[in-house]
């Protein structure tokens, strides 16, 4: 994609954690792009993350919900979107537990709305922001975009049928869809709750002595846990860190069309 192309870009959840370090990088990357940050502000999501951007003609914050049709289908209706991020999603897996309805309803029934009005308006391109949690737990060989999917939780049941859902316009209607899957992420931006769980996890790897083998042990599962900060050009900056035992696993992506 060619940055000094124009395009109108949907982001939904573009207030949350990724969502806006997706909007921040965009914006630098493709300043001749317009973009649309749909987000109904829960706890999770803050506009004071993209305090940088309220200024820009070139960025736009519109309050919705995209469980809601009627919102939904006004806004392909009012506005020109050639591309969807979609970020917007219930995210917690304890929490999942605790409500696994609500959580069905956003990351699945949410999806079904919005790309439904999506591919009614056209729009060229849907990308998915998945999650590696779809593959389950796996002591086995690493996984792959073939990989079956076995989610062990709420929240992973829900990205996976999502997934599904999304899948579904390709296979249908050849509506050019593209699908992450990405593991464990933290950094600025991120709501306390997911860092009280994630950082210690890390303390502890970080201060345990490694037993390095002389030769390669058995098979491990992959986790890559990926920082996301403001030290690159484009606003968001991966890096890869390897947990004990575990070998460093790449972002997993489909893309159903070039």
């Amino acid at each position: 994609m060619s940055g000094g192309e124009c395009r109108s870009v949907l982001v939904t959840g573009g207030a949350g954690f990724i969502g806006s370090h997706l909007i921040s990088a965009l914006a630098v990357r493709f300043p001749h792009w317009r973009i649309i940050n749909v987000d109904n502000l829960q706890y999770c999501s803050s506009l004071k993350n993209l305090h940088s951007l309220e200024a820009s003609s070139r960025y736009t914050f519109i309050p919705g919900d995209v469980c809601d049709p009627f919102f939904i289908k006004r806004l392909f209706a009012t506005e020109k979107i050639d591309i969807v991020f979609h970020c917007a999603a219930e995210t917690h897996v304890e929490n999942s537990f605790l409500c696994p309805s609500r959580f069905m309803r956003v990351n699945a029934d949410g999806t079904g709305v919005l790309i439904r009005a999506a591919f009614e308006a056209r729009v060229q391109r849907f990308i998915y922001i998945s999650t590696d949690e779809v593959y389950g737990d796996s002591l086995e060989q690493p996984f792959d975009e073939l990989s079956p999917k076995r989610p062990t939780n709420p929240y992973s049941t829900s990205k996976a049928a999502a997934e599904n859902i999304v899948m579904s316009y390709w296979m249908k209607h050849k509506f050019p869809v593209l699908i992450t899957r990405s593991s464990n992420v933290y950094g600025p931006h991120q709501h306390h709750e997911k860092v009280d769980l994630q950082l210690p996890q890390v303390e502890s790897v970080a201060q345990t002595p490694a037993d390095v083998p002389a030769e390669p042990r058995a098979r491990f599962k992959e986790r890559t846990i990926t920082s996301l900060g403001p030290e690159s050009s484009a606003g968001a900056t991966f890096k890869k860190r390897k947990t004990e035992n575990n070998k460093s696993r790449s972002l997993r992506q489909r893309e159903t069309d070039e």
